[in-house]
C-alpha cells in the first residue's frame, strides 16, 4: 500500500507544477477537461488490466462492524483532516503568491519546483521509515510539519522569514508538501495493517471516502473564511493538523494475520 501511495504523491506533485502552467496557457477550464480525459483513461486501464478475483466463501464481517473498530475510525478521520488541510492550504496559497508577491500563474513553476524537489526526497524517506515500523510516529510528525507550514504561511516573521521575499511562501510551501507527501505513502499502509481478515476493501474504502469528504470540507471552509481575516484560515489549518496529530497518537494498529486467499 505504501508503494501504491508513492505514485499518488508523485502525481500530486506533477499536477501542482503542471496545473498553473496549463491554466495560464489555455485557461482554467482546460484543467477540468484534462481531468475528465485522464479519468476516462483510468477507467480504460482498470477495465483492461485489473485482474478478476474470486472472493473466498468464508463469511465476511459487515461494513458497520468495520466502522465500529476505534483504530479504523481514527485512521479514517486522520485521512479526513489530512485532505481538509491540503485543500484549504492550496486554496489559500495561490492567493498569497499572486496577491501579495505578484507572481503570475504562468510563473508558479519557479516557486513550485524547489518545493517539489524537497518533498520528492522526503516522500521516499517516509515510505522507507514506514516499512521499518515507524509509520505511526512518522505520520504524527507529518501532521506537526503541516501545522508549522500553516503558521509560517500566514506569519512568516515568526520563523525569521522576510514577508516581502518569496522565501516567505517557498519555505512554508515546502514544509506543506513534505508533510502531505509524507502522509500519502504512510497512511494507506497503516490502514491496510488495521484491516481484519476479509475486510481490507471495506477498511480502505471507508478511509478513502473520508479523505474525499475532507477535501470537500477543507475547500469549502477555506472559501467561506476567505472573506474574513487570514487568521481564521490559519486557525482552521492548525486545528486540522493538531486533531490529526492527536488521532494518530491514539492509533494502536492491531497485529492481524491474513487468511489464505483473504483480501
Amino acid at each position: 500500500m505504501a508503494i501504491l501511495g508513492i505514485p499518488i504523491g508523485i502525481s500530486f506533485i506533477l499536477g501542482v507544477i503542471a496545473g498553473p502552467m496549463i491554466a495560464g496557457r489555455f485557461g482554467t477550464p482546460s484543467l477540468f477537461w484534462l481531468t475528465a480525459v485522464l479519468g476516462l483513461i483510468t477507467v480504460g486501464l482498470l477495465a483492461h488490466y485489473l485482474p478478476a478475483t474470486v472472493s473466498p466463501a468464508a463469511p465476511r464481517p459487515s461494513f458497520l462492524s468495520v466502522l465500529r473498530q476505534p483504530f479504523v475510525l481514527r485512521l479514517d478521520f486522520c485521512g479526513f483532516f489530512m485532505n481538509a488541510f491540503m485543500s484549504s492550504f492550496w486554496f489559500t496559497f495561490p492567493l498569497i503568491v499572486t496577491g501579495q508577491h505578484h507572481v503570475p500563474m504562468k510563473g508558479y513553476y519557479a516557486i513550485l519546483i524547489p518545493m517539489v524537489l524537497a518533498s520528492g526526497v522526503t516522500m521516499f524517506a517516509f515510505a522507507l521509515g514506514a516499512d521499518r515500523g515507524f509509520g505511526r510516529g512518522l505520520a504524527a510528525a507529518a501532521f506537526v510539519i503541516l501545522a508549522v507550514s500553516a503558521v509560517l504561511l500566514f506569519h512568516p516573521a515568526i520563523g525569521g522569514l522576510n514577508p516581502n521575499r518569496l522565501t516567505a511562501v517557498v519555505i512554508p510551501g515546502s514544509l506543506f508538501l513534505i508533510g502531505f507527501t509524507g502522509l500519502e505513502p504512510v497512511m494507506p499502509g497503516l490502514v491496510s495493517k488495521s484491516a481484519a481478515p476479509g475486510t481490507l476493501g471495506a477498511t480502505q474504502g471507508s478511509f478513502q471516502v473520508l479523505q474525499y469528504l475532507g477535501s470537500f470540507a477543507g475547500g469549502s471552509l477555506a472559501g467561506a473564511l476567505a472573506r474574513y481575516s487570514s487568521n481564521w484560515v490559519m486557525t482552521a489549518l492548525v486545528a486540522a493538523s493538531f486533531i490529526g496529530f492527536l488521532l494518530m497518537l491514539g492509533v494502536r494498529t492491531p497485529s492481524l494475520k491474513r487468511t489464505p486467499g483473504g483480501s
